[in-house]
Formats: structure tokens, C-alpha cells, sequence
């Protein structure tokens, strides 16, 4: 019999909803620092660098986005980012109390692409830091490489453990690669070609775990 315990969190648009407030915080972040950059460039910037790197590294980072600008930023711009954007998340009640009712059944963990420490901040914010063990964030390994979701285990078998995901490529394809569980968080009510198991809303993790 497998039993289940260890379950791993996607974090942006599964426990956090994800704000179009973060290009208000990077847009801030390069007005105060006398920059007159559109913040959609840097933001398409951040995703190219996460097709070309398996981590993330604030030096890294910079000198990849400064390769491709005109006008090269300082590290402060990236600092007050990564500050402005740990305030970005909101308290969501129901993800309080499934929280809450999941805490003393399994060891509950938060996977997440992005820098550990705004991502901590962030879920600090939401009042729901303290329902987890660690956080793994993309400045040790990004998903959808293997290596974060064996990091992400911490040491359970691939069967113990469970992850609560919204993206496809990122989050259930690579975990059902390595033989974890998935569980498809479509809280935008998206296609789901693979079947796999579905909540429409966070409390649902209730009625299955």
C-alpha cells in the first residue's frame, strides 16, 4: 500500500494568485532608480533566462538582462524588485484552512522557479509560511529540471509525495516523469489532455488528501 507523505506546492496561481501588481513593483523599481524602461521588457527578459538556465543568480541574472538592454540596470534595481515583490500576495481564506487541515496528515513543502527569499516573503505575506518545511526556489534549481523536485522530496520516495500544480510543462509532466503523483490545480478551468486529477478550487485538496 503507498501511502502518502510529503506534498509538494506549486506556488504562484496554486496557493498565491498571481497580481499584475509585480510589473507595477518592477516598473517602480526602475522609475525610482531613474530608469525609463517598459517593465514588459525586463519581465520577457526573466523568461527567456529561465529557457537558458537551470537556476537562478541575482549576478547571473543581471548580466544576462544587461546583455540584452541598451541602457544596463544596477543591482539596486533588481534588489528593490526582489523586496517590492515580496508584499505581493493577498490572505486567501480557504487556502488558510485546507492548509490547516493538511498540516498534521503530511509534510508539506513549496517548489517555485522564482528566488526562494521573495517567494518566502510572499508567503509570509499570505499568512501561510508557517504550514511549510522549506521552500525550494529556482536560486538552487528550477523545475522543470528533475534535480528541484528531488530536492523537493527531501529524501521520500517519488511514490510518497504528491505535487499540486497549475502548469503542464512546469509542474505535472515532470513530476509524473519521475513517478510522483500530480494533481492538476485548474482554478482557470484550462484543458486538461492528460486527465489528470483535478481541483477547481484549493479546497478541494479535502475531499482527496
Amino acid at each position: 500500500m503507498i501511502v502518502i507523505k510529503r506534498l509538494i506546492f506549486d506556488l504562484d496561481n496554486t496557493l498565491i494568485k498571481w497580481k499584475p501588481e509585480y510589473l507595477n513593483a518592477l516598473n517602480r523599481a526602475l522609475t525610482e532608480n531613474n530608469y525609463h524602461i517598459d517593465p514588459n521588457i525586463i519581465n520577457e527578459l526573466f523568461h527567456s533566462y529561465e529557457e537558458n538556465y537551470n537556476y537562478y543568480d541575482q549576478e547571473v541574472l543581471l548580466n544576462y538582462i544587461n546583455s540584452k538592454l541598451d541602457d544596463e540596470i544596477t543591482p539596486k534595481v533588481l534588489d528593490d524588485f526582489l523586496e517590492y515583490i515580496g508584499y505581493m500576495s493577498d490572505s486567501d481564506q480557504e487556502v488558510i484552512d485546507t492548509l490547516e487541515y493538511l498540516k498534521d496528515k503530511y509534510e508539506m513543502v513549496v517548489l517555485t522557479r522564482w528566488f526562494g527569499k521573495p517567494q518566502s516573503k510572499r508567503l509570509e505575506t499570505a499568512g501561510i509560511l508557517n504550514y511549510f518545511q522549506e521552500v525550494v526556489g529556482g536560486d538552487e534549481i528550477m523545475k522543470p529540471h528533475p534535480d528541484a523536485f528531488k530536492l523537493a522530496m527531501g529524501g521520500r520516495k517519488p511514490s510518497e509525495c504528491v505535487v499540486i500544480g497549475d502548469t503542464y510543462d512546469v509542474d505535472l509532466i515532470p513530476a509524473q516523469n519521475l513517478g510522483i503523483k500530480p494533481i492538476f490545480a485548474n482554478f482557470k478551468d484550462l484543458n486538461n489532455p492528460n486527465n489528470y486529477q483535478t481541483i477547481k478550487s484549493f479546497k478541494e485538496l479535502k475531499d482527496i488528501l
